[in-house]
C-alpha cells in the first residue's frame, strides 16, 4: 500500500506556466490515507504560499533537501558552512555569467539589479532581502545553498566547466538556468529518506514524480518512481515508470487517478 507520494514542482507536477492542476487539492483532501510530499529547489515560504489552502496535508521538502517543513515547522535542516558559502560566491564574483542568491531559513538574499534576475527570484523565493553584499550576509541566517542563475538558459553548459569546490560542498544542476551548491550528500533523495526514516515508512510505500536530474535521488529512495514524458534523458535510466502524459498534458494526476481510483 502507497502511503507516500513525493512530487518535483517544476516540469512535474507544474505546467509550464508554473500552475498546480486544479484537481491536485481535491485528491489530496480525498486521499487522507497517502501522506503527500511536496519536494523542490524552491524555498518553502513559496511553497507554503502556492499550496496554503492545504498546506496543512503537505510536508515540504525545500532548497533541494537541506530544510523539511512539516506544520510551519523545520523538522530537519542541514546548513552549508560559512566557509563553503564564502567559497562559492568567491567563484560567483570571478565570473559575469554567474548570478547568485544565498538561500537561509528566514529569507533568500540578493544582490542583484539584473531585471531578469530579479523576476526569477521573485518567482521562486517569496521571502527575499535585497543587501549590499551577500559575503557580508552570511552570518544573517542558516544558509542551505547558493542558488546560481544562467542566462539564456545556459546552465548545462556552465555546469560541464564549473569549477572543483572543496570536498564538503557541492554543485548540482538544477534546472535549466540554474546551478545549486550546497553541502556535500544533500539531494531530494537524501531528505526523502530521512522523512521515511521519521514516519517509519519503507521504499515499497513510498512512490516518486520528477523530471530532472535533481530527481535522480528520490527516484532511488524509493520502489515505486515515475519520470515524466518530458523528462531528461538520463532520468529515464533510473525511473522504474514512465508516465504516459507530459507536465503540460496533466501527467502526475492522470497517473494518480488511474492508479488510485
Amino acid at each position: 500500500m502507497i502511503k507516500l507520494i513525493a512530487l518535483d514542482m517544476d516540469g512535474t507536477l507544474l505546467d509550464s506556466n508554473k500552475k498546480e492542476p486544479k484537481d491536485f487539492a481535491p485528491f489530496v483532501i480525498n486521499h487522507p490515507e497517502i501522506q503527500f510530499v511536496i519536494s523542490s529547489g524552491r524555498q518553502y515560504y513559496t511553497l507554503e504560499e502556492q499550496f496554503h489552502d492545504i498546506a496543512d496535508r503537505l510536508i515540504f521538502i525545500a532548497e533541494n533537501g537541506a530544510v523539511i517543513f512539516r506544520h510551519g515547522e523545520a523538522i530537519y535542516k542541514k546548513p552549508m558552512s560559512s566557509e563553503g558559502v564564502h567559497e562559492t560566491l568567491d567563484v560567483c564574483d570571478k565570473s559575469p555569467n554567474y548570478h547568485p542568491l544565498i538561500c537561509g531559513l528566514n529569507s533568500a538574499y540578493i544582490t542583484d539589479e539584473d531585471p531578469v534576475v530579479v523576476e526569477e527570484a521573485i518567482k521562486y523565493y517569496a521571502r527575499r532581502t535585497h543587501v549590499e553584499s551577500l559575503h557580508d550576509s552570511v552570518e544573517l541566517d542558516d544558509i542551505f545553498k547558493v542558488a546560481i542563475f544562467i542566462h539564456d538558459n545556459k546552465a548545462g553548459d556552465e555546469y560541464q566547466i564549473f569549477p572543483t569546490l572543496s570536498d564538503d560542498i557541492e554543485a548540482v544542476l538544477s534546472g535549466t538556468s540554474w546551478i545549486d551548491v550546497a553541502s556535500k550528500g544533500i539531494d531530494k533523495g537524501g531528505a526523502l529518506k530521512i522523512l521515511m526514516d521519521i514516519l517509519g515508512l519503507t521504499p515499497d510505500e513510498c512512490m516518486v514524480f520528477g523530471d530532472y536530474l535533481n530527481d535522480v535521488g528520490m527516484m532511488q529512495a524509493v520502489t515505486h518512481s515515475y519520470a515524466m514524458a518530458n523528462s531528461h534523458p538520463d532520468l529515464f535510466k533510473v525511473a522504474s515508470n514512465v508516465t504516459k502524459y507530459t507536465n503540460d498534458e496533466d501527467g502526475v494526476m492522470r497517473t494518480l487517478k488511474e492508479l488510485f481510483d
